[in-house]
This record gives C-alpha cells, structure tokens and sequence, in this order.
C-alpha cells in the first residue's frame, strides 16, 4: 500500500502546481476535522466491544454507535452546506471556500469508512482489512494516472478522485460486515448501555477533537497566515511521517483487540509486556528512520516527490522526530483504554493540545514552516510525559528508560554524523550500523527479541524448504 502511495505523490508532485497542492491539503484536513467530530469518540469503544466477543448485547452497542454517527454527520452536513462556504473565505484562500461544497462528501463517505474498518478491526478479520487497503490505494493511484494521461489533473478532480475510492472502499467492505444485523439490534438499546456507552467514549471524543487539534492545528494556522505554498511544502515533509503513521495504524489494528483480550481476561501482567515489547521495538525503528531522514533528507525528497519541493527537505526529519513521539503515545494511551481508562487520552491530548497551539501561534509567525516543525516536536514530547505519567498512575508499569535509549543514541549520532557529508549514502550505513550495534549492546530486550525472530524464521524456513 505504501508503495503504491508514493508513487501517487510523486506523480502529484511533479504534475500539480505547488499552490494547488497547497489548497487540496487544506481541504482534506478540514474534512478530516469533521470526521473527528462527527465520530463522536467511538471507533475504540466499537472496537473493543466487538473484540471482547460478538454476543447480543454487543451487536447491540455497535448498532447504537452506527446510528448515532450517521445522526451526527446528517447535522453536520446540513452545517456545513449553510455555513461552509463563508466560513472557508473569512480563514483560507477564496480558492479554498469554492470547493466548499466537497466536504459533506468527503467526510461522510470517509466516517462510513472508518466505521467498517472499525467493526473488520474488532471481529480481527485482518487479511480482509489489509486487502481492502491495498485494493484502494490501487484505485487511487490508476485514477491520477489517468488524469495525469488525459492532462485534466486539478484540485476538483483530484477531490472527485477522493470521493470515488472512498465509495468503492464502502462497498469493497459492506460483505460480511453483519451492519444490518447491528442496526437491527439496535432497537433492543436501553437507557443503560446508551449511559455506558457515552460515558465510556466522552472522554475518548475529548481526546479525538484535540489530537486533531495538535497534529492538524499546525496546518490550518500555515494556511491561515501564509499561501497555500508553504503548507504544500510543509504538506509533502509530512507524508513520509503520515506513511510510517499508516504503517504504525496496522499494528494498532492488531495490537488493540490483541492487549484488550489479555487484559478483559485478567492477564494484565501479560497486557503490559507485551505494551513494553511494541514499545521499545517501535522505538527502535522510529529512531532509526529519523535517523535516515536527517542523513539522506534531500534524497528522499528528490526521490519520493521532485526538486520543487526541495525547500522542504530540512522539515523532513524534524517531521520525523515528531512523529516518533506521537507514535509512542498513541501506543500507551490504546493500551490504557483497553485496561478501562478512557480518561487518559483526553488528559493526555488537552495538555499537547495547549503547548502545540501556544507554540503554533508563537513559533509559526517567527520561522514560518520550521516553527510547525519545532511546534509537533514540543507538543508530542509533552504528550509521551504525560502518558507515561497518567499510566504509571493508573497502575501500568511502563519502561520509559529503555524506550527513550533509542532516541537518545539517535540523538548522538545526528550530532556527529553533523560534522561530515549528510548526503551520502556510505554515511547513512555506517550511522544505521552504528546505531543498531548500540541498540543491540544497551538493549537486552532487543538482543532478545532478534534471537526469537530469527528462531521463529528458521523455524518456518526449514518447514517449507526440504
């Protein structure tokens, strides 16, 4: 899927104009916006009601999710086809607010979604949930072909492109999704699962809306006080992040259902190993592609986009490293809500959400696109304290030493590696090498978990090969 995905970049990158890039991002983190509110906090709840099994009342509570969302969006939608296209033109580029009327598709399709992906996540079919994200990324990328072939490639029609895969997407993933089954359930909803369901995804809707507002906020700010360019720039030295990001979401789409099992059946010890393990392994290889981003960071852009967007090139890593941190939190805050602790995201995201918007508005009018840079490292830094801190509060031991040592030896080695060539290709393998020898040394978790990997494929080898 991810391959697929950068080829459709590069070939936007090459073929759109920088300001209309600019303006299709805007457009896309808008509608996401809506996503988030319209979602009502309860793709999670949905999600580890189904994967605690599939009775009755289960059925029950995911019919309630569904028709709630879809009350949601129809309020929101009429919102927005009032009100959308002014509010677009007092905050954005006139350009922007001519495109209003995108919206209500794009994130009511989208919700639809996200839904379906949610109830595949929970009833662990996760071969179908993988293959629906390959077919769609597929799709995606035949269509800007075929506009780019036709020379008909515009911000309308790139939009058009979203709204047409998202639909196939829905009924790529309609069979087997027992929704009418749910909906049906739904009238056998009282007053008491309506309360626990709402007070128990509250707190996860809080931490939605201002997660949204730290990672996205910094968007909207660029595109409020600067031209659609600087958030095209500052747009593409985030896809390498949003990639590693979908790379990081499949993981959760097993490890969520995986940590809340052991820990609804009473094997929490079990629980906060395996948050340990995921932890310090994701870690690891986020410090080492931060690493390769800050050594090789005008390659990668040259070979993923093209040289009109060199200037974004010294984000690129930057980007990076804030992702790294939001990756960390968005591990430990699944595992507190499959423990029962709905409450820690929300805590987790109002503290970052505070320091991402001060930062914004300080940093952002002073350096411009390194001021969003800077302003995503603070605020999910911030956000890892903070989650280890409610966690450890709330009982679940985490190893915050062992999972900041990768970070601290990539930290190191960008500072030397700073004093030689950062464009060659020898000096990225010789920091990696570095880099994972040290790992390998100060780590006895990562020593063992190669040892089991490496078990585990000759194990596999030697079944298959005579």
């Amino acid at each position: 899927m991810l391959a697929v995905h950068f080829l459709s970049l590069k070939l936007l990158a090459k073929e759109m104009p920088v300001a209309d890039f600019g303006i299709f991002t805007i457009l896309l983190v808008v509608a996401n916006g809506f996503e988030v509110v319209g979602a009502l906090g309860l793709s999670l709840t949905l999600v580890k009601s189904l994967a605690s099994g599939e009775d009755s009342r289960t059925l029950t509570v995911a019919g309630l999710i569904i028709l709630s969302r879809a009350v949601a969006f129809f309020g929101l939608a009429i919102l927005v086809a009032a009100l959308g296209k002014p509010v677009l033109a007092y905050f954005f580029n006139p350009e922007v607010s001519q495109l209003a009327w995108f919206l209500p598709p794009l994130f009511i399709l989208g919700s639809c979604r996200n839904t379906l992906f949610a109830i595949q996540q929970g009833r662990k079919r996760f071969v179908s949930h993988a293959t629906v994200k390959v077919i769609s990324a597929i799709l995606r990328l035949a269509a800007i072909v075929s506009l780019v072939c036709f020379a008909q490639l515009g911000v309308r029609e790139l939009l058009w492109v979203e709204v047409f895969v998202c639909a196939i997407t829905i009924l790529l993933l309609m069979p087997g999704s027992a929704l009418r089954q749910m909906i049906l359930s739904a009238k056998k909803v009282d007053r008491g699962i309506v309360g626990e369901v709402f007070s128990f995804s509250a707190p996860l809707y809080g931490a939605d809306i201002f997660q949204y507002l730290y990672s996205r906020l910094t968007v909207l700010i660029l595109g409020a006080l600067m031209l659609p360019g600087s958030v095209a720039i500052y747009g593409i030295a985030g896809k390498l992040p949003e990639s590693c990001g979908r790379i990081l979401q499949s993981l959760l789409v097993v490890y969520f259902p995986s940590v809340t099992e052991l820990i609804s059946s009473g094997r929490r010890e079990e629980g906060a190993r395996l948050m340990n393990v995921v932890l310090l392994i994701v870690a690891v290889l986020l410090s080492a592609a931060t690493l390769v981003s800050f050594v090789l960071q005008e390659q990668i852009v040259l070979l993923l986009f093209s040289a009109q967007y060199l200037e974004a090139a010294p984000i690129l890593p930057l980007l990076m490293c804030g992702f790294a941190f939001a990756g960390m939190t968005q591990l430990m805050n699944s595992t507190a809500v499959a423990s029962g602790f709905s409450s820690v995201p929300i805590r987790v995201s109002t503290i970052s959400s505070f320091v991402n918007v001060v930062c914004g508005l300080g940093l952002i009018p002073v350096w411009g696109i390194s001021g969003a840079a800077w302003t995503q490292i603070i605020a999910n830094f911030v956000a890892v304290g903070t989650s280890w801190f409610y966690l450890r509060r709330s009982g679940v031991a985490v190893d915050i030493r062992g999972m900041m040592v990768p970070f601290a030896i990539s930290l190191g080695l960008v500072g030397m590696s700073g004093l030689g060539s950062l464009n060659q290709a020898l000096t990225c393998f010789f920091v990696l090498v570095v880099y994972f020898a040290l790992c390998w040394c100060l780590l006895p978790l990562v020593r063992q978990v190669c040892e089991q990997s490496v078990s585990y494929v000759l194990r596999v080898w030697f079944r298959f090969v005579p």
